[in-house]
């Protein structure tokens, strides 16, 4: 099966055959000046990160909003829009941001902002530019593990640990519901118990005690896995996942490392099979073997503003986001047409619309 993280970065950059023409005939050797708008608090370290091995490398990052009238790039945060945008003449402006259109769409439609943008970074394969949360590499070196004395020590069923209660995926009244035939705790905002403020320490007590763990995303996306799903395979996490999310989950994660919700007429089915794969040994174990053959690799960034670099030389262009079909949601996302209406029968759209 051909696994698009295995890419190391997400697929490949896609132009629909089109390629444009340069506003300003650069040459090689001018610098592009990139400046990150109020940068998110986790690319701090990283936001000036030199990008001397890309195959592009005229690029130079910087936070330092004194250069906002010179940059060639400014990339504005979705949720941290200035109200009043003053654009420089050939300045091109990126949206980015890393939530589901549900969740960006109320700030790139504010009426200051229609037809500023040019480009995309978000998570999608096809936007401009590509910055998935992670993607799944080989394992090196495998850590040896008692798979026997792993499963053993595991006396609970299912965990989950959610704090963004009432979610547009419906994940609330799926678990609701999965709760009825399968012991299910919660933690977090949204369930009655606590864990460690470390969440590193958190998912380790709860790898250790649990057999399962709910990856439910907020949004059934096209491309969206999140860290819920990246952080499981850390070769510390001997758990299995339970995956609710990407409608195209199978070309992120490989198979046999965890359990495609979808794949499930129902809550009560896949209880069911939980219960029933929890109480095999041999079958339980083969999952986090298969699972500890991956780990998850954190280079979207970095490969990112290469990307990024390369398109400023190769397709600097004055084209407008302003009709992304990434930020069209029927394009993108399966939507519950109810609250109640919380399963894919056999992956047809007769529980749900494209909105």
């Amino acid at each position: 099966m051909d696994i698009k993280s295995m890419y190391f970065g997400g697929p490949n950059e896609k132009n629909g055959g089109v390629t444009f023409l340069n506003r300003r005939m650069l040459s090689i050797n001018e610098t592009y000046k990139i400046l990150w708008h109020n940068s998110p608090s986790y690319f701090l370290k990283k936001a000036h990160i030199s990008l001397r091995a890309c195959r592009f490398n005229n690029c130079q990052i910087t936070t330092d909003l004194g250069q906002m009238s010179v940059a060639d790039v400014v990339i504005f945060r979705h949720n941290y829009l200035p109200k009043n945008p003053v654009k420089q003449t050939d300045q091109i402006w990126i949206l980015y941001g890393q939530e589901t259109p549900f969740y960006m769409r109320k700030n790139y439609l504010k009426k200051a902002w229609l037809g500023q943008f040019n480009w995309s970074i978000t998570y999608g394969h096809t936007s401009d530019i590509s910055m998935p949360y992670a993607s799944i590499a080989k394992e090196v070196i495998r850590a040896k593990k008692n798979y026997s004395d792993i499963y053993r020590k595991k006396t609970k069923q299912v965990a989950w640990i959610v704090s963004h209660c009432f979610a547009v995926s419906g994940r609330d009244e799926y678990v609701q519901e999965l709760r009825k035939y399968i012991s299910v705790d919660i933690y977090g905002k949204c369930g009655n118990l606590t864990c460690s403020r470390n969440g590193s320490e958190c998912m380790d007590k709860i790898s250790k005690e649990y057999k399962f763990y709910l990856s439910f995303e907020n949004s059934l996306c096209k491309d969206y896995v999140s860290e819920k799903v990246f952080a499981l395979y850390n070769n510390k996490y001997s758990i299995i996942p339970v995956i609710r999310g990407a409608p195209n989950i199978d070309e992120y994660v490989p198979r046999k490392t965890y359990i495609n919700a979808f794949d499930f007429e129902n809550p009560e089915i896949l209880a069911n099979y939980l219960l029933s794969l929890g109480s095999d040994e041999q079958t339980y174990s083969s999952y986090l073997q298969e699972k500890d053959k991956f780990r998850p690799y954190y280079a979207s960034y970095y490969r990112a503003m290469c990307s990024l670099c390369e398109k400023l030389n190769k397709y600097n262009t004055s084209k407008v986001l302003e009709n992304s079909s990434w930020f069209t949601i029927r394009n993108n996302c399966l939507v519950p047409q109810n609250r109640s209406q919380i399963v894919i029968k056999d992956r047809a759209p007769d529980y749900w619309y494209w909105d």
